[in-house]
């Protein structure tokens, strides 16, 4: 079992049951858990639903903040990689730094709050990954751009399930609370 600082998963998940979870601020102890980990957010699937949720919305707000600043300090080589207009590219980036923001506020609301808009993250997630494999489909980036977007998309694909499965158990759980 894993301990930080006294506290174990499976007390946080037992103690969970006891105090109000209908507040705006989420329990502190979940961000102990999620900052705790080294292994990485994905090797721990089988902690507490709100844990897993919490820490794959962190991730993806990293993940998006990150391109985003890649879109915008690289646009012009990234814009000649994938064979599209560096204007676009920059569009992308601001956008993703607006979304990766707005990930993270979420990732620190309550219980009751971030159920869902944590499915509505999913689903901007799921529509990301619709509109790479169109533009992929369609052949409107180059062969280097297709796997650029392609192993983008996975992750954020990646993100939207884990995501869903996430607020899906602990919707049902913050519902029979």
């Amino acid at each position: 079992m894993h301990t930080t600082t006294g506290v174990t998963v499976s007390t946080f998940i037992n103690e969970s049951a006891t105090t109000d979870r209908a507040g705006l601020d989420p329990d502190p102890r979940v961000f102990e858990e999620i900052g705790s980990t080294s292994r990485g957010w994905l090797s721990r699937l089988g902690a507490a639903p709100e844990v897993t949720l919490r820490r794959a919305l962190v991730t993806n707000s990293q993940f998006s903040c990150l391109g985003g600043v890649a879109a915008l300090v690289f646009g012009d080589q990234l814009a000649e990689m994938m064979d599209v207009n560096a204007w676009l590219v920059r569009i992308v980036g601001a956008c993703l730094l607006v979304f990766a923001l707005d990930v993270w506020f979420v990732s620190r609301r309550g219980v009751q709050q971030l159920v869902p808009l944590a499915k509505l993250i999913s689903a901007s997630d799921a529509a990301w990954v619709l509109g790479t494999i169109v533009v992929i489909v369609s052949g409107l980036v180059s062969g280097v751009g297709m796997v650029l977007l392609g192993v983008v998309g996975l992750a954020v694909a990646d993100f939207a399930i884990v995501q869903w499965w996430s607020a899906s158990k602990l919707g049902g759980s913050v519902q029979a609370a």
